[in-house]
């Protein structure tokens, strides 16, 4: 599992497609009866980007630090962290309730009321109880522990950034050079989530 971010490339493409993914058993009886079982708690999320251009050039290494990133996790093997320019702060996001003797928690990202776990994190800005601020430490897993543990009852929120810890879809990457020092990339398929799932 590294920690290598993916990089920020003039070339991507809008469209950018970001798909939420559960995991939900359905066995059916002869009936018709349905009944649902759903096997994750959290989704991981299929992001599809496209690259109309990527320079390999003097002056700029674009497809060189794409397909080095490709090389170095070794297409799918390996995860890494990407920061999504549209969902990747949190403010005064609450991520819990104190019960007196708990000192750890996940940290959380909120989309449209749906909170998941945030274990990625790129920066914190403050952490409060109650609306005041209070000691912490983060951890390498991406939760943060308490000096002290949170009285009961007392909200805890945060504002902060964070990151998707992602793989490679595939192990295989196509860019098409276009014309002498300058590629594109039709599909670049990552699989994704906030928390701990992709390793």
């Amino acid at each position: 599992m590294s920690n290598e971010i993916f990089p920020t490339l003039a070339g991507l493409d809008w469209g950018t497609e970001k798909v939420p993914q559960f995991d939900t058993h359905i066995p059916k009886s002869v009936s018709g009866f349905e009944v649902r079982v759903s096997r994750r708690a959290y989704p991981t999320y299929a992001i599809r980007m496209k690259f109309n251009f990527l320079r390999n050039m003097a002056a700029a290494q674009e497809l060189r630090a794409l397909v080095g990133l490709f090389l170095r996790h070794r297409g799918a093997g390996d995860s890494f962290l990407l920061l999504d320019p549209d969902d990747y702060r949190a403010t005064a996001q609450v991520f819990g309730a104190g019960n007196g003797t708990a000192r750890t928690f996940d940290l959380a990202a909120a989309w449209g009321g749906f909170v998941q776990p945030a274990r990625n994190i790129k920066t914190i800005t403050s952490v409060t109880v109650n609306g005041a601020g209070a000691a912490y430490v983060l951890g390498g897993d991406g939760r943060i522990t308490f000096t002290t543990a949170p009285a009961a009852g007392a909200v805890l929120a945060w504002t902060g950034e964070y990151y998707f810890r992602c793989r490679f879809a595939e192990d295989t990457l196509t860019p098409r050079e276009m014309m002498r020092g300058i590629w594109e990339l039709g599909k670049c398929d990552l699989v994704g989530a906030l928390g701990a799932q992709i390793g």
